[in-house]
């Protein structure tokens, strides 16, 4: 029995690595799609963790998630330096990082915000802070349309 669950596993993360070169042939809107439906995974597996697992009840940790992915969004693309002239001027030829120095950075970031949070506000607040970062992106998509205008490839 154990070995039939391996070989399933297997299988299924074979797949899961596949899956993208598959949908690319159909376009971009299908990848898209099929990052999204794994983006909510990953958010439900979360969220099974920390309610099912551990029995707490915390409605914020989306918000680290958010943080996370908005490092990621900005030092993977080019839109760090056009956003941010600061940041230009110190990298005139473009800020270039890879992949593998992004996703820890992003990570230590969210889990810097968790643990700052988690010490300095009760465990409760932290809804208000995901309140917080939906607040924020709203504005700065109002404000600059940044958002909009811009998307990550």
């Amino acid at each position: 029995m154990k070995q039939k669950q391996i070989i399933v596993f297997l299988l299924a993360a074979v797949g899961l690595l596949v899956a993208p070169l598959i949908l690319q042939s159909f376009g971009n809107a299908w990848v898209r799609i099929a990052d999204m439906a794994l983006l909510y995974v990953l958010l439900a597996l979360g969220l099974n963790i920390v309610v099912g697992y551990a029995g707490l009840l915390d409605l914020g940790y989306v918000a680290f998630f958010a943080i996370g992915a908005y490092m990621y969004a900005l030092l993977a693309s080019p839109h760090l330096t056009e956003t941010f002239p600061a940041i230009a001027a110190m990298f005139p030829n473009g800020l270039h990082m890879p992949i593998w120095i992004i996703i820890p950075a992003a990570a230590g970031l969210a889990g810097l915000f968790g643990v700052l949070l988690g010490v300095l506000v009760c465990a409760y607040s932290t809804m208000a802070v995901q309140l917080d970062c939906v607040q924020i992106h709203l504005e700065q998509n109002r404000v600059s349309g940044w958002l909009c205008r811009h998307t990550v490839n």
